[in-house]
């Protein structure tokens, strides 16, 4: 507020409202090199267009219909605007600069040929001749004897005060951005913590789960040997009592077999004796005999003798092939003995010679 009373008070001096005296320069705190004048605003027009106007007086009073209002989003451009700069645009591009001096160009030299050259782009403005050739060479020496200013060209003294910007002009820093700073870095460090406090979180449920995972492991494992434990027991359970049930059926059935023999032997043993008596005396196994002596003991000596036929075959040829075998290892073993023993007396028959040709040698040496 009293930044505002400042500007007002350094305008109304500046237009007549205030006589400059001692007062005047006491109040008034900006001393202008001009006159002030409000920034223009390009592209946004003072009054907008398709603007319904107003059918009684009281409507000049209502905000709605008040056309230096900005309706609309502020972050979207007006129309006016966009089609205010797509005009403009243009023609910057075509516009020359304000001020254009004719330079002399440079004297030739000597023995040396003038080139045109390139310009740099920082050097377009200042250049009224542009070049465009790309195979130019470039020459510097033109750009540097421009002149560092036009001619006729006041520079500025002083501070313009159209531009100048004063501490607190556009916002208050510890005001407006520490408390920002402040809640943007609260909230960052806040949401590491949260962040911190989910991933210790997340890694002792890991350290949960992996102890849960063991201990179930191990309970499964001691689970399995008891179940393949009571398997085992059981199987030798019913193993045992097979053994029992087929010991007690055959005891039972030995026991009963000894009953039916006894039984038999003691009631039936004179009676047998008898009939057996009997029979032979009444000559009923000779037909039994002769049977026996006339196709069973023929049959039974006819296979007897292939049999042993068969055998001493395969005995003579074992006994054939053996003594072959062991002849032709004989033959072998001596043809292998006669070899080594002409090996070494062909040995040393050639040990002989060398000495004799080694004591020649010497002696045709000595003569």
């Amino acid at each position: 507020m009293q930044q505002v009373q400042r500007e007002f008070a350094g305008l109304t001096c500046w237009n007549g409202l205030q006589t400059a005296d001692s007062a005047c320069s006491g109040r008034c705190l900006y001393v202008f090199s001009s006159t002030p004048k409000p920034l223009p605003i390009f592209g946004r027009p003072k009054f907008r267009n398709n603007v319904p106007k107003p059918k009684d007086i009281g409507d000049f009073y209502n905000v709605m219909w008040d056309p230096r209002v900005r309706r609309g989003k502020p972050d979207q451009p007006e129309k006016n605007f966009i089609q205010c700069f797509n005009v403009r645009k243009p023609r910057t591009v075509i516009r020359k600069p304000r001020f254009v001096y004719e330079r002399p160009p440079t004297p030739p030299r000597w023995r040396r040929d003038n080139y045109e050259g390139l310009v740099p782009s920082h050097m377009e403005e200042l250049n009224p001749h542009l070049v465009e050739d790309e195979n130019a060479i470039v020459d510097l020496e033109s750009a540097l004897e421009l002149p560092t200013h036009p001619s006729g060209y006041v520079p500025p003294q002083g501070i313009d005060v159209e531009t100048e910007i004063l501490l607190g002009d556009l916002f208050d820093f510890d005001n407006l951005v520490i408390p920002v700073c402040e809640a943007l870095v609260g909230q960052v460090i806040h949401r590491s913590l949260l962040e911190l406090l989910e991933e210790e979180e997340l890694e002792s449920l890991r350290t949960q789960q992996a102890k849960f995972e063991d201990i179930r492991s191990t309970e499964q494992m001691k689970l399995l040997e008891m179940k393949e434990q009571h398997d085992r027991l059981e199987a030798e359970r019913i193993a045992v009592m097979e053994r029992a049930a087929e010991y007690r059926k055959t005891h039972e059935e030995a026991t009963q077999r000894l009953q039916a023999v006894a039984f038999s032997s003691f009631y039936l043993g004179r009676p047998l004796n008898d009939v057996r008596d009997s029979l032979r005396r009444n000559n009923s196994f000779a037909e039994l005999h002769n049977l026996i002596a006339s196709i069973f003991n023929p049959w039974v000596n006819k296979h007897v003798q292939v049999e042993v036929e068969g055998q001493m075959l395969c005995r003579n040829l074992f006994d054939e092939i053996i003594l072959a075998t062991v002849q032709n290892r004989q033959a072998e073993f001596e043809f292998a003995s006669w070899k080594r023993e002409q090996e070494q007396i062909a040995r040393m028959q050639l040990n002989a010679a060398r000495e004799f040709s080694y004591q020649y040698n010497l002696i045709g040496e000595d003569e």
